[in-house]
């Protein structure tokens, strides 16, 4: 009979103690998982922050290039309108030579 009465009391001990110990491992695994968490967060904060810098020195980039096109452009377009105006000048000139030539020929 004590044999009975002291297995029941083993049980007893032996079901709370694995009851405590799923406890702790619960407790463990949930603050596990809290710190996992606050690193994934800050790796998350640290890759937009990364991410952010990254658009900036693109947008940078690509105002520069823009900027710098512009300039060539404008620097073309004032050599052709500076050709061109030449050209007109050059033209007027032939153009008033030839009346002068052609009035001289009538008189």
């Amino acid at each position: 009979m004590k044999k009975i009465i002291l297995s029941g009391v083993v049980a007893v001990a032996l079901f709370a103690s694995a009851n405590i110990m799923a406890q702790d491992a619960l407790t463990k695994t949930k603050q596990s998982v809290k710190t996992e968490t606050k690193k994934v967060d800050a790796k998350l904060g640290e890759a937009k922050h990364d991410a952010s810098l990254h658009v900036k020195d693109a947008k940078k980039s690509v105002d520069a290039d823009v900027k710098d096109a512009k300039q060539k452009a404008n620097t073309k377009l004032n050599e052709v309108k500076k050709d061109a105006k030449a050209d007109v000048q050059k033209a007027e000139k032939n153009v008033k030579a030839d009346v002068q030539n052609a009035k001289q020929k009538l008189k």
